[in-house]
């Protein structure tokens, strides 16, 4: 008499051994690749974040520009600086042109560890103030330019930033125009 026998034979429990690590491997190629993405895309936000701060705070003190420092860049023989320093008003919705007391020396550069720098020093007082506006880890660039035929006192700005997360780099660009409105550096 035949007995049925019920059970797994040493082939079929190797087969389901093996069937079973390839797709623990899958998932963990899987779980690798979607954080890796995730990293890579929350870096490349980030450097966006800064350079759209950075960029807001460029627009919103050249707006009360009262005279520019290097007004040099404004001519047709040099087009491009990495540094950008005016004075303008300490208080950007309180424009007073005709009151000195009030104002600051900003001044735009790359800074000691590749950073994206703010210098703004009170005029009266001395007193100096650094902010970091990119991080260094970024590697940001600047430019600060004028393009021949444009209006008298449009600056044009552009900021890069590499983003590096895990096996790709990535570039982020912002690049925009501002008008000097207080200030007639080229007429």
């Amino acid at each position: 008499m035949l007995r049925e026998k019920s059970g797994l034979t040493l082939v079929e429990l190797i087969t389901a051994i093996v069937l079973g690590g390839v797709v623990m491997a899958a998932a963990m190629v899987g779980y690798n690749f979607l954080f890796a993405q995730i990293k890579s895309d929350m870096e490349r936000g980030n450097a966006g974040l800064q350079i759209a701060y950075a960029m807001e705070s460029i627009h919103r003190h050249t707006l009360s520009a009262v005279s520019v420092k290097n007004a040099s860049m404004f001519t047709d023989s040099k087009s491009n600086a990495p540094v950008f320093c005016f004075v303008g008003e300490q208080d950007v919705y309180n424009i007073t042109p005709n009151k000195d007391n009030d104002n600051l020396d900003y001044c735009y550069y790359l800074g000691p560890g590749d950073k994206l720098m703010l210098n703004a020093t009170n005029t009266t007082s001395g007193l100096t103030t650094n902010e970091t506006l990119v991080d260094g880890r970024y590697k940001p660039q600047i430019t600060f330019s004028y393009v021949s035929g444009n209006e008298p006192n449009v600056l044009t700005v552009l900021i890069n930033a590499t983003a590096i997360a895990g096996r790709s780099d990535t570039r982020v660009s912002k690049k925009e125009s501002m008008r000097l409105w207080f200030t007639n550096v080229k007429e």
